[in-house]
């Protein structure tokens, strides 16, 4: 592992000076400098879209909380004894499912906390209560499916027109679903807000990237994600004041309004015009950035620098990732890495409103705790590098989830609210941690390709996080141990 990490060490170090080489010639830095003011408004517009997309990933913690209800009617079977046909643990488990031996089918819901979920809406409960958790599930496979539908569609088009087309469609489908009736269309609903969520996620980052030197990348990326947490510190504060789901959901699908701005704020990426020889395009937005950030107007003689750079570069695939004894040994290790901090942080997000106590303030705690998680990740990457410190993450996270297990039963509910938002923390240090370090520990070119099918992995992860979630209200203690084995592997 030593060694691993010392070869890692040192490919960051190429890395870098091939950065710096590049930053030499770079036409974008050379008319408009490093980071000025033009560059930071702009990647704080395109960070605010972020916000949102915490609101409609983690909705679901509000859209479907635990609420109590009791059987007022069972099936009139002629007193036939109820059987579990059904598999279901909620069946099996749960004594509301059934009264006086017959399976119930119809149910009371108590609204002294909410006055509508889409639990009570659908009566999603007993044999169809893990239909709760397939609604979550369907939402992160759109996102995967918009991450890379967009993702194809700027690469093809350009980055301005489908992160239009993802606000767009994230509104609509946002607004939409607060009025539809039939949970069928509920989820496909959601699986469109998911894939315009997924793809704002990653045309906004690419954007924002493109915009700035190399130097700058790395601490951009971290601070990128600050955003996503203030959105989860802001959803229970939205949710405490609206107990119904419907308007809930128009609450966070609302404001994402003010995106539309983007069409005259945000600019095209002029690395993407250059890219397609489109060059007075890209200078005129050029020319617009050097005046904000003061600097001596760019000549088209400059964007030659592009034109000589270009060479032919091999492009590779999924199994140049597994090609060579290192590389396939990097490859599993951070990909694994990438299906566990997925998991992890959505599962611990949605077991925060599982535990007893106060819904509101458990997911508050988690999300204020991400906060100062992301700035610390900073500070740690920056002193003790990439390995050490998605090391510490991992070992906090699965540390503090080791934790709960020894709370008892009877003990007050916060000290598992701490230890599970202690959790979420660690989660929040290992993602942005371990985007740059894929991106310094696979060589150029397989890099993209590395990075693409990391993040495809943390889909996976997320995809099957609700069900593992959903496993505390019938085993106890299980779901945390496999969420702290995993962390720690």
């Amino acid at each position: 592992m030593a060694e691993t990490g010392t070869k890692a060490e040192s490919t960051r170090d190429v890395e870098k000076t091939e950065e710096d080489e590049e930053d030499a010639t770079d036409p974008i830095k050379q008319s408009i400098g490093d980071f000025g003011k033009w560059q930071l408004f702009t990647c704080i517009a395109l960070a605010t879209c972020k916000i949102p997309v915490a609101w409609h990933q983690l909705g679901i913690v509000f859209l479907a909380p635990n609420i109590n209800f009791t059987c007022i009617e069972t099936v009139g079977n002629l007193g036939e004894v109820y059987k579990p046909i059904f598999s279901t643990l909620a069946i099996e488990d749960d004594p509301r499912c059934f009264k006086d031996g017959k399976e119930c089918i119809k149910w009371e819901y108590d609204n002294s906390t909410f006055s509508s979920t889409i639990i009570s809406e659908w009566d999603l409960v007993c044999k169809k209560k893990e239909l709760a958790d397939v609604a979550q599930t369907i939402y992160m496979l759109g996102v995967l499916a918009g991450s890379v539908l967009f993702g194809m569609a700027a690469d093809k088009w350009g980055r301005k027109l489908p992160l239009m087309a993802t606000v767009v469609l994230q509104i609509v489908s946002g607004i939409a679903t607060a009025y539809i009736e039939d949970y069928v269309l509920f989820l496909v609903l959601r699986f469109l807000d998911a894939a315009a969520t997924g793809g704002e996620m990653v045309v906004s980052f690419v954007i924002c990237m493109e915009l700035l030197s190399k130097k700058w990348r790395a601490l951009v990326s971290v601070l990128y994600h600050v955003p996503f947490f203030i959105g989860h510190c802001l959803l229970p504060v939205i949710s405490y004041f609206i107990r119904d789901w419907r308007s809930y959901q128009l609450a966070i699908s609302i404001p994402p309004v003010i995106l539309l701005g983007y069409w005259w704020v945000v600019p095209e990426s002029p690395r993407w015009l250059l890219a397609k020889n489109k060059k007075d395009d890209a200078l005129k937005i050029l020319r617009t950035a050097a005046k904000v950030n003061k600097l001596p107007q760019p000549e088209m003689e400059i964007l030659e620098l592009e034109g000589k750079k270009d060479e032919p570069v091999a492009n590779g695939t999924i199994i140049d990732l597994f090609r060579t004894p290192n590389l396939r040994k990097r490859s599993i290790c951070i990909l694994f890495n990438w299906i566990t901090s997925g998991f992890c942080f959505f599962g611990l997000a949605q077991y925060m409103s599982k535990l007893g106590g106060n819904i509101f303030w458990n997911v508050a705690i988690s999300g204020m705790m991400e906060v100062p998680g992301s700035i610390f990740c900073i500070y740690f990457m920056e002193k003790h590098g990439r390995r050490i410190t998605l090391r510490v993450a991992n070992v906090v996270g699965g540390a503090a989830c080791l934790c709960i297990l020894a709370v008892p039963e009877d003990a007050d509910p916060i000290i598992t609210v701490v230890l599970a938002a202690l959790g979420v923390v660690g989660m929040s240090v290992s993602f942005p941690t371990i985007y740059l370090y894929t991106g310094e520990l696979f060589p150029t070119v397989v890099r993209n390709v590395g990075v693409g099918t990391a993040s495809m992995c943390a889909r996976i992860g997320s995809t099957i996080a609700p069900f593992i979630a959903s496993l505390v209200r019938h085993r106890r203690g299980r779901f945390r141990f496999k969420h702290s084995k995993y962390s720690n592997g």
